[in-house]
């Protein structure tokens, strides 16, 4: 029978083996809680990178639009997809009616409201319920939209002196940035010293209708005042301030939505190609 001092040996040795075990279980449990934390052989590639949530939209957010354009132009079922959804977004419209308490001023306010409605467009496309709908298709399409308020004179003839024009996020040029006088530009915002929206900066036309940019001066970039322009887009992060891919309209609103999943149909697309011109040799 063994002597009480190796006993004594025998369990103090077993008591530091349990003692090891359970904090091992415990560490790789603590570990192992989120599974996208695991460092397993399978997982031990996928190392991504901690972008902020800026460069990790404007690194390749041009590529990514065009993309998203391409698969809008000559995809049908995701022109059809962006079509359905502005229109079950939008519907007929939103109509409005004052709630003032003066029943006469009501009746007034309506009145103005519905003379105004078709002359909201500065471009003179639209009316104020077709403008809707042009917004939510951009903002499908490529993420983003700003939506310029233009004041008009009196002379103009308007029921109400104030109209608004449709800039797609291209005008907004994301590559510009600069810094003076304490204030910096980034991704063609301006910024004061606490980081309120100052300006955006944008081009007179479209820099990419050739035709209408030819002049040296269309291409100019002008600072226009923050409070004139309406930036239409749902930052994923905070701190965001320009849009940001989503997929499903379950997820979020930003960056073209076409363009998150762009390589799937494209893949699709080139398959199907390849098939029918196997199908004629």
């Amino acid at each position: 029978m063994p002597s009480i001092y190796l006993r004594r040996r025998m369990f103090t040795g077993l008591r530091r083996l349990a003692a090891r075990f359970i904090y091992k279980s415990v560490s790789y449990s603590i570990r192992n809680a989120y599974e996208s934390g695991a460092t397993g052989r399978r997982l031990s590639r996928w190392m991504p990178v901690a972008h902020g949530p800026n460069s990790a939209v404007l690194h390749n957010l041009e590529t990514i639009r065009n993309r998203a354009r391409d698969q809008v132009r000559n995809n049908p079922w995701i022109s059809r997809g962006i079509k359905s959804w502005a229109a079950n977004e939008i519907g007929c419209g939103i109509t409005l009616k004052s709630a003032a308490p003066d029943e006469e001023f009501r009746k007034r306010a309506d009145e103005l409201w519905n003379r105004q409605i078709k002359y909201m467009d500065a471009d003179g496309v639209y009316d104020f319920n077709g403008m809707l709908r042009l917004i939510v298709r951009t903002r499908r399409e490529a993420g983003e939209i700003f939506i310029r308020r233009r004041p008009r004179l009196l002379s103009d003839g308007l029921p109400a002196p104030i109209q608004y024009q449709l800039l797609e996020p291209e005008f907004c040029p994301v590559t510009y940035n600069l810094s003076f006088n304490g204030d910096r530009v980034y991704a063609g915002i301006g910024f004061n010293a606490i980081g309120r929206r100052t300006a955006y900066w944008m081009y007179r036309s479209h820099p990419g209708d050739a035709i209408y940019s030819s002049s040296g001066s269309l291409q100019e970039l002008s600072a226009i005042p923050a409070e004139m322009i309406i930036h239409h887009y749902d930052p994923l992060r905070a701190g965001q301030i320009r849009a940001d891919t989503p997929g499903d309209e379950g997820e979020r609103v930003g960056r073209p939505r076409s363009g998150r999943t762009a390589r799937r149909p494209q893949s699709h697309a080139s398959q199907d190609a390849k098939r029918r011109n196997a199908k004629k040799t």
